[in-house]
C-alpha cells in the first residue's frame, strides 16, 4: 500500500453497515398507513419448474418505518437511491492507489462494488428477478451524478433497470440461455425471463389488478416502447 493510502481502509461489511444505519436519513417517503400492498408477481415455467409467487415491495419512510410502496416508480427510486449511497461510499473509502496501474485499480473497485451491491440489495429484500438484475448495475452508470437529493430523484430508474437486465442476459447466455426483458404494459411494470424451452412473466400491481390471463403465455416478440417515468411521488411531494 502506498504512503498516500497508508490509512487503513474499512471493510466492505463496515461500509455497507454504515449505509444500512443511515438509510432513514435519505428517506423521502412520507408515512402512509392502510395502503394496499404493491406486489411483484412471478408466474410461469422456468427450467421445467413452475412458479406462481407474490412478493411485497416495501420502502422505508422518513420516520424509519417500513410500508408498502405507493408505486413501482417510488420503489425503484428508493432502491436506486440506496445504490447511489453505496456508490458514494465506495468512491470515498476506496480511492485509487497511485502506486497501482489503472487496470488494477479498476479491478479492485469493481470487486468491491459488486460485493457491496449484493449486500445492499439483500438488505433491501429486492426479490428475484429484480434483485438479480440490479446486481448488474455498473458503478459507472452514475458517472457525473451530483450528490444532491434532487439529482438522485431525477435518475431514470427505468433505464437503469433496462440496462441491468441487458447485462444479466449477456452474462447468462453462455449457460442457460436466459433472456431478461423489461416490457412496457399492461401493469405498472412487466417483464419476462426466458430460456430456449420455457419462460415466465413478472409484473407489478396491487392484488386484483393483475390481468386475468397473466402468466399463461408471453409473446417474446412483443416489445412496446419503454414508458417514460416521471419523478413520481418522490419528486412531486417531497
Amino acid at each position: 500500500m502506498s504512503a498516500a493510502n497508508s490509512q487503513p481502509r474499512p471493510s466492505m461489511r463496515t461500509v455497507v453497515q454504515g449505509i444500512i444505519d443511515s438509510q432513514q436519513s435519505r428517506a423521502l417517503v412520507q408515512p402512509a398507513a392502510g395502503r394496499a400492498p404493491l406486489l411483484l408477481r412471478v408466474k410461469g415455467t422456468l427450467m421445467c419448474e413452475e412458479y406462481d409467487e407474490r412478493h411485497e415491495l416495501r420502502v422505508m419512510n422518513c420516520a424509519g418505518g417500513m410500508q408498502a410502496a405507493e408505486s413501482f416508480d417510488e420503489y425503484m427510486q428508493v432502491v436506486v437511491g440506496e445504490i447511489v449511497a453505496l456508490r458514494d461510499a465506495v468512491l470515498m473509502f476506496f480511492p485509487p492507489d497511485p502506486a497501482e496501474s489503472e487496470g488494477n485499480n479498476d479491478h479492485v473497485l469493481l470487486s468491491l462494488w459488486h460485493e457491496g451491491l449484493r449486500s445492499v440489495l439483500a438488505h433491501l429484500g429486492v426479490p428475484w428477478p429484480l434483485g438479480e438484475a440490479l446486481e448488474c448495475v455498473d458503478i459507472r452508470d452514475f458517472d457525473g451524478l451530483d450528490d444532491d437529493r434532487d439529482a438522485v430523484a431525477d435518475i431514470d430508474t427505468w433505464q437503469i433497470l433496462h440496462d441491468a437486465m441487458d447485462r444479466l442476459t449477456e452474462r447468462c447466455m453462455g449457460n442457460t440461455i436466459d433472456t431478461y426483458k423489461l416490457l412496457g404494459a399492461p401493469h405498472e411494470a412487466d417483464g419476462t425471463v426466458e430460456t430456449h424451452q420455457d419462460g415466465l412473466c413478472w409484473a407489478v400491481a396491487v392484488e386484483g389488478k393483475f390481468e386475468q390471463d397473466f402468466g399463461k403465455e408471453c409473446d417474446p416478440e412483443y416489445e412496446p416502447p419503454l414508458p417514460v417515468w416521471g419523478r413520481g411521488s418522490l419528486g412531486q411531494n417531497y
